[in-house]
């Protein structure tokens, strides 16, 4: 009979031992599928931002194409999209909300170093960045800078890209 007692003792322990193990796979398996899905959305929202940034340099340079003078004036803007005209953008002050997601477009005047040193602007001359740069500002080359931001989480987030564009026409 003391044998018997043994045996059902000894089938509890294992249950219970069964029990820990299974609780422990089903937690690791919940922590694997939450970081899993964080990853998702975070390379989806990478994915929109490039998508935001590329299309905000692009439209710029659109606007630039049609007209110079539209983007001549340094500052803060928000795109504005104007189906069927042309162009299909234009600039106004501010940023812009799509969705989760701020957009700003910076336009900014550009100098540049007396590079070939002849004393004027010139092609040769560099464009250089900083407080004591540069002895020419060039009215004909702009810096446009797209920046997006976004809350993921308790974060805020942020990427940018930026080019030059000249008046080429």
């Amino acid at each position: 009979m003391s044998s018997r007692v043994a045996q059902r003792g000894f089938t509890l322990l294992e249950a219970v031992v069964a029990i820990t193990v299974f609780t422990i796979g089903v937690v690791g398996m919940v922590q694997i599928v939450l970081v899993a899905r964080s990853t998702s959305d975070q390379g989806s929202d990478l994915v929109m931002v490039s998508g935001y940034l590329k299309e905000g340099i692009d439209a710029v340079r659109i606007i630039r194409d049609d007209d110079w003078e539209a983007i001549a004036v340094d500052g803060s803007y928000r795109l504005s999209a104007q189906p069927g005209t042309t162009p299909p953008w234009t600039l106004r002050n501010g940023s812009e909300t799509i969705g989760k997601f701020t957009r700003r477009v910076g336009i900014a005047s550009v100098r540049r170093s007396d590079t070939d040193g002849n004393g004027t602007l010139s092609a040769g001359d560099l464009i250089c960045q900083g407080t004591n740069c540069g002895s020419f500002e060039d009215p004909e080359t702009k810096k446009v800078a797209v920046t997006v931001t976004w809350q993921q989480g308790s974060q805020q987030k942020s990427r940018n890209v930026f080019g030059y564009l000249t008046n080429w026409q």
